[in-house]
């Protein structure tokens, strides 16, 4: 059996496709799966990966511009001609290299269509079949949804309920689990509670593009009287990590700050920590919730994560702090009060979580039927 997972280079795309390359295998050692990057130069033009590669900038620098450009994306018209113009600037040739070539026999898709769907039906004829797995959780990207898959899978009951206003037939829909490296996060034991200096171990993260309002709670958590050990994981945010690393130069007393850039350390943080400071991004809040390690949102990116400080709250895994003050005030609680943490914890949700990419790779295998015969070449219109 030969898997394709086509994702980009962003990081919580990265993470799942990870999750889902896991789980394929571990699920059918025999499998061959292979994690494609669409948005590189080989399968798209430059220009059209410079635009989609820039994404994590622009989350960063401006998150009230990206809303804005969310919110032209759910719109029917806008995103038939965004596809249009995607399916122009994707190269046949590549497509129908991974898909003949390398004959996959399911392509899995977990980032949005942007007309690759539409080109690999162009060049490719039959064309594997595709299986898109959804990522976000109540605000479900239209760009998700393209009639070209044969099963989409969503990871909650608002972004179940979201592709099914899409217009995805329940025939083809399923629901699942987030998926997560559970081989990574799902360990017995959960987080280390033994706190010898009675200092609060606080992580705190913002992506991969280390996005959010880290150094504004930062700031104020030092300015704070709380005994502290803070770990700040940047990503690949360098201005980030070096206005932080400036600051902690200056750190003393009973609050101390580390700061880190990009680790794959994660699963190790996270169970050396009491708990996550960090904006409503899917991936990060899951692999805590696995980790059972409870939540401080400071704050979500407009657009695709509005709604998911409210599904993590209401499930009972996190709290949410609007402003720096409150993410000072609820420190303190839990300096005060370590009790408080055992409560932000939802077993169900957990096991739900570490089963979800074993979940989804069962249903991508039963999509997954040998495919008979060579595919052949399509019109190539655009090349």
């Amino acid at each position: 059996m030969k898997i394709q997972i086509w994702s980009g280079r962003m990081g919580g795309h990265v993470r799942v496709a990870e999750a889902l390359a896991w789980a394929l295998r571990a699920a059918q050692p025999e499998s061959q799966v292979q994690i494609v990057d669409v948005y590189n130069r080989g399968v798209v033009t430059g220009a059209f990966s410079t635009a989609a590669n820039s994404y994590e900038r622009l989350v960063t620098r401006a998150p009230r511009f990206w809303g804005l450009i969310f919110a032209l994306g759910q719109r029917r018209p806008a995103l038939r001609a965004v596809r249009w113009l995607g399916r122009r600037l994707t190269r046949a040739e590549a497509l129908r290299q991974l898909a003949v070539d390398d004959a996959p026999d399911v392509i899995v898709g977990v980032i949005s269509d942007l007309g690759q769907a539409d080109r690999l039906a162009e060049a490719v004829r039959p064309a594997p079949p595709l299986v898109t797995v959804v990522s976000d959780l109540v605000t479900v990207p239209r760009a998700w949804i393209t009639p070209r898959a044969q099963l989409v899978v969503a990871p909650s009951e608002a972004a179940y309920m979201a592709c099914r206003q899409y217009g995805v037939p329940q025939a083809r829909l399923r629901r699942a689990g987030f998926p997560i490296r559970a081989h990574l996060f799902c360990r017995a034991g959960g987080p280390n509670g033994h706190r010898p200096d009675g200092a609060l171990r606080v992580l705190a993260m913002g992506g991969s593009a280390g996005a959010g309002r880290l150094i504004a709670d930062v700031q104020a958590l030092l300015a704070s009287d709380l005994p502290l050990a803070l770990t700040v994981v940047c990503g690949h945010n360098r201005r980030l990590q070096q206005a932080l690393s400036a600051l902690a130069a200056g750190t003393a007393g009973p609050r101390r700050l580390l700061v880190l850039g990009y680790t794959d350390e994660i699963p190790e943080l996270m169970c050396a920590a009491d708990v996550l400071l960090s904006k409503a991004g899917p991936s990060t809040v899951f692999e805590a919730v696995a980790s059972r390690l409870p939540v401080i949102l400071t704050g979500s990116l407009p657009g695709q994560e509005a709604g998911n400080s409210r599904f993590f709250t209401g499930a009972g895994v996190a709290v949410e702090a609007a402003t720096p003050a409150e993410t000072v005030r609820l420190a303190r609680r839990f300096v005060e009060d370590p009790g408080q943490l055992l409560r932000l914890r939802n077993p169900a949700l957990a096991r739900e979580t570490c089963l979800g990419a074993r979940q989804i790779a069962e249903l991508i295998l039963e999509a997954a039927p040998e495919r008979r015969g060579t595919a052949e070449p399509g019109t190539r219109r655009g090349l």
